[in-house]
């Protein structure tokens, strides 16, 4: 199938560029799981002589997941559990190919502008779905997507450490650079690196003056969303009655909350697999306090950028 004029083509002429930027916060190591995908998909790669459909890399993911627990149970004593994000470039087609389990991300950012955004897969807030020693993993748990790509597309692969701290403008913002590639640029390091800046944890914001108390942070406003949706649940189950122990209005302080935080774009595309018959993870009052917070959210970073040029 030919593919548009206007679709990024892989071929010799052209020269990704890549950058990544890790931060080591408090997660179990998930390399065997990136290890065993990486092995996979460049014998898929080097050996497939045809267009790699979906079905194919879907398997292929699969297949090394299920053989990334089978190592990990082997040969030492693991409490893996670790979400999943996979972009894989097609040659053949032009097209991003992306497996997604949990809530780590691939967005695509043409132009200053995120064009495509991965699927999350959560439980319920903050519960993603995840590979770990205890389930194997089903396809409820995961979603396979495709992009066609274009030249000049950049495209970033990032755990929710990045996800659950940054505003979507907060990552088009570091595109808008006038002279962000040219050779005196910041170029895709440097933009890399920025942006795992900006996701980490800090006191203050860098060179601000600015006390936390004025600021708001993107894993806030999404409990926000999740804290006023709990409230009408509740409130639809117990009309007339307190909606817990506490002597809080939850109501007032969800509409008082959803207020302030109007207007601020998270990354937030998912699908939710909770059954109804399923304790909720956090509690009114858990939820109200996350809501509350005003510092970003404690949290390893993986972000791994490649620019199609």
């Amino acid at each position: 199938m030919p593919v548009a004029a206007s679709r990024f083509r892989w071929g010799e002429e052209n020269s990704l560029q890549h950058a990544q930027a890790v931060l080591e916060f408090h997660g179990e190591d998930a390399a065997e799981v990136v290890r065993c995908v990486r092995i996979v998909l460049e014998e898929l790669t080097n050996h497939n002589k045809e267009p790699l459909g979906q079905p194919a890399f879907e398997s292929a993911v699969v297949d090394a997941i299920k053989t990334a627990r089978i190592n990990c149970f082997q040969h030492r004593k693991s409490r893996l559990a670790t979400t999943l994000a996979v972009s894989y470039f097609n040659r053949w087609t032009g097209r991003l190919q992306t497996f997604s389990l949990g809530d780590s991300k691939c967005v695509i950012v043409r132009r200053g502008a995120i064009v495509y955004e991965t699927l999350s897969v959560l439980r319920e807030f903050n519960v993603p779905t995840v590979v770990n020693l205890r389930e194997q993993v089903v396809q409820k748990d995961y979603v396979v997507q495709s992009f066609a790509l274009r030249e000049g597309d950049v495209c970033l692969t990032f755990s929710d450490g990045l996800g659950d701290n940054l505003y979507k403008n907060d990552i088009t913002a570091v595109f808008a650079a006038p002279d962000l590639w040219e050779s005196e640029g910041p170029g895709l390091q440097g933009v890399c690196d920025q942006l795992l800046d900006m996701s980490k944890v800090h006191e203050k914001v860098p060179g601000s003056d600015v006390e936390n108390d004025d600021l708001l942070f993107p894993f806030a406003t999404a409990a926000v969303l999740e804290y006023c949706e709990r409230v009408l649940e509740a409130t639809k189950l117990n009309p007339t009655g307190p909606l817990d122990a506490s002597d809080v209005d939850h109501m007032a302080l969800s509409l008082e909350l959803m207020q302030r935080h109007k207007g601020k774009k998270t990354l937030d595309r998912h699908l939710l697999l909770r059954k109804v018959s399923r304790k909720h993870h956090y509690s009114l009052m858990q939820l109200k306090l996350i809501a509350e917070m005003r510092t970003k959210k404690p949290d390893d970073i993986t972000l791994f950028m490649t620019r199609f040029v």
